[in-house]
């Protein structure tokens, strides 16, 4: 079942190795089979990209960085936050503590996702420029002008329709 799913997963024991990683998980990150089957503890997945070069570690050290998202895991679940990966790939990640001292490890892949909010809101401030210079060039007038032919429009539109139903 997990194979069917479209987001990664991986299931860690109450020790932080993990138990079970799903295809979408091991595709994300580029885990090969033997690195799965050796049950990697939290940290041995994070350092196994080290040198990929995939992480935004956006100033701190590696140790800090690594340390703090270890022990991020380790305290239990927490809110999704998202992590910017130096290829592009925008991963909205969450940690929920389980029953039995484990933790599952979620990962979704919203990067299209942030691409067409990034798009829009460049098509909205593209838009709101060329209504402030419109604005600029004919002011008010075309304002009132766009008032009154709205009401004309749906004065037509009810005499179109009174005609029509009589």
């Amino acid at each position: 079942m997990l194979e069917n799913i479209d987001y990664g997963v991986i299931f860690m024991g109450p020790d932080l190795r993990a138990r079970i990683i799903n295809k979408v998980m091991r595709d994300f990150w580029n885990f090969p089979p033997e690195f799965v089957d050796s049950k990697p503890s939290m940290r041995e997945l994070i350092e196994f990209n080290r040198d990929a070069g995939v992480y935004d570690l956006a100033g701190e050290t590696w140790e800090d960085w690594i340390e703090t998202r270890v022990e991020r895991v380790r305290q239990g679940g927490f809110e999704p936050i998202e992590l910017y990966r130096t290829d592009g790939m925008i991963l909205r990640h969450q940690c929920v503590a389980l029953q039995d001292g484990g933790r599952m490890l979620t990962y979704f892949d919203i990067t299209e996702q942030r691409n067409r909010e990034k798009e829009t809101e460049r098509s909205r401030d593209a838009a709101e420029a060329a209504l402030d210079a419109f604005d600029k060039k004919w002011g008010r007038r075309y304002e009132r002008w766009m008032i009154l032919e709205k009401h004309k429009r749906g004065l037509f539109n009810l005499r179109r329709w009174q005609a029509w139903v009589s």
